[in-house]
């Protein structure tokens, strides 16, 4: 038992970098990419859009939806943590409405 809980956590530790290299603040990218998007829109107002900056302006929107999705995702995958952990509150009432 011992050297199972030594590779569960040497796997945490190593799940936890990949993740980190891999995705990073995911919160913190997205408010980046929002504040670049920001910039570039006063820019584009400032001294008018050119093709160069609306594709520039089209590949950062294209960032923050992948931005929202993994927020998204991440947000649906801890409440699937939560649910799991507390379980349903309802489920003592629904079985016995069934019977």
């Amino acid at each position: 038992m011992y050297i199972f809980q030594q590779k569960l956590k040497s796997i945490k530790t190593k799940l936890k970098c990949w993740n980190k290299n891999t995705f990073g603040n995911i919160f913190q990218a997205k408010k980046e990419l929002e504040e670049k998007m920001a910039g570039l829109q006063q820019s584009m107002i400032k001294d008018g859009p050119n093709e160069d900056r609306l594709l520039q302006e089209s590949n950062l929107q294209k960032q923050w939806e992948d931005r929202l999705r993994q927020e998204e995702l991440l947000w649906k995958q801890k409440s699937w943590v939560q649910w799991l952990k507390h379980g349903e509150k309802n489920t003592s009432f629904f079985h016995k409405s069934t019977i």
